[in-house]
């Protein structure tokens, strides 16, 4: 187990001496939490794009919640397996504070508007193809991920560059966009972890973590322990927090959400009388609590009873399929895609994505690619468009590592960001 946590980093070996008050760990917590990609999650969706109400979650809150939850993760399921006898390579406070880092920056690639975001990213490629792409590089531009835009930020960042043991942690899909193989039954092949352009960063990683290699799929690599635990406290914070989100914005009724989360609640979690005079937001509020607290226990004691399964690569499913509680958060989950998730503000606020960042892409994209190449030469918008850009532009860089460069920028903003810089360079509205 010792290898899952190597303090090593991307390119050098770990300089801090055992001597030391902090652990590489937490100052890979330090590092996301201070960087920019980690600041603009505060206007990036979470559930409802651009949202009013002040206790509304966005990505950044959203990424502290899960951060916490998973801290717990690590320290509880480690603790339970040292008590057992079982060798966990570590201390308890190191696998929290691994989980907690983590799950921190689980979110920091995703683009604004969210999953919609990513797709309306992906649709200005999927309709202009560039020059000089492999298959897998035209693959990855025409099919942005989130995750792999994760990872490249971590990896490529000089004030980030995590440990390769948070690095594992963090990739919940050990595998590139396009190989022979893919099993999509496998929850670590369902999507995938990073783009070509940081093909040799990721194996840097899996090679010092010790990631075996799949049998039947050998570009695709086998989870790190952690990362199912940093995915469970994901899991757990967007089913009940998002239900409570929706209840404060008036999606849901506390009726509602009383009936999907009472059946995953302990016997000891009694809705009484004192439960009944509260306001509806601290109802709502009592009930997270609660759930969360019952779900880390579940996640926890089904990791460990897994944990040799899971460790080893055996077992590919996500801990959600496997909790004593499943059909109970099936059932939560599948309300919330219903009733939250495509409620008519969301998909009025994510049509305003899918208009907008294909045509962000395109203007940049046209401006990197005609500077590069002088053709925009005579052209005042071009050359504004480029000025706008936040990197030199290199008359030897390759359309891929142009086009990777333009979706660093764009992925970048926040959801008011990128609706600010639309209106702005299209004339719909002028002045500040």
């Amino acid at each position: 187990m010792n290898q899952y946590f190597n303090p090593e980093r991307p390119g050098k070996s770990a300089s801090i001496s055992s001597t030391e008050q902090r652990m590489e760990f937490e100052v890979d917590y330090d590092r996301i939490v201070f960087s920019s990609p980690f600041r603009s999650l505060q206007n990036k969706t979470q559930v409802v794009p651009l949202p009013e109400h002040d206790f509304v979650h966005t990505r950044l809150t959203h990424s502290l919640e899960v951060s916490s939850v998973a801290r717990s993760l690590g320290r509880q399921t480690a603790y339970q397996l040292h008590q057992q006898g079982i060798d966990i390579g570590s201390s308890p406070s190191e696998w929290g504070a691994i989980a907690a880092a983590a799950a921190l920056a689980h979110d920091i690639g995703n683009p604004p508007f969210g999953h919609a975001g990513e797709l309306a990213l992906s649709e200005w490629f999927q309709h202009n193809h560039l020059s000089g792409l492999s298959a897998e590089e035209t693959y990855d531009l025409e099919h942005f991920e989130g995750n792999a835009q994760g990872f490249r930020l971590l990896a490529q960042r000089k004030d980030l560059k995590p440990t390769f043991a948070t690095l594992g942690a963090f990739s919940k899909y050990p595998c590139p966009s396009l190989f022979e193989g893919r099993d999509a039954r496998k929850k670590s092949q369902k999507k995938f972890g990073y783009f070509q352009s940081e093909k040799e960063v990721f194996n840097e990683m899996a090679d010092a973590l010790h990631l075996k290699s799949d049998a039947s799929a050998p570009l695709a690599r086998m989870r790190h322990p952690l990362c199912w635990l940093v995915e469970a406290a994901d899991d757990i914070c967007y089913l009940i927090i998002d239900l409570e989100d929706a209840v404060r914005m008036g999606l849901v009724s506390i009726q509602q959400m009383i009936e999907l989360v009472e059946p995953l609640l302990s016997e000891t979690d009694s809705l009484n009388e004192s439960f009944n005079k509260r306001s509806i937001d601290e109802q709502a509020g009592l009930l997270r609590a609660m759930a969360i607290r019952e779900l880390i226990g579940q996640f926890s004691q089904t990791y460990v009873q897994h944990f040799d399964a899971l460790k080893e690569g055996q077992l590919d499913l996500s801990l959600d399929k496997l909790v004593e509680k499943a059909k109970v958060i099936a059932q939560l989950s599948s309300f919330s895609a219903r009733h939250i998730y495509q409620s008519s503000r969301v998909l009025e606020l994510q049509a305003a994505g899918f208009e907008l960042l294909p045509k962000l892409t395109g203007m940049f994209m046209e401006a990197a690619l005609s500077q590069r190449d002088g053709a925009g030469a005579n052209s005042g918008r071009l050359k504004n468009l480029a000025c706008m850009l936040p990197f030199s532009i290199d008359s030897t860089s390759s359309d891929y590592q142009l086009a990777r460069q333009v979706l660093d920028f764009i992925s970048g903003f926040s959801d008011r960001k990128a609706m600010d810089i639309y209106q702005r360079i299209t004339g719909i509205r002028m002045g500040y």
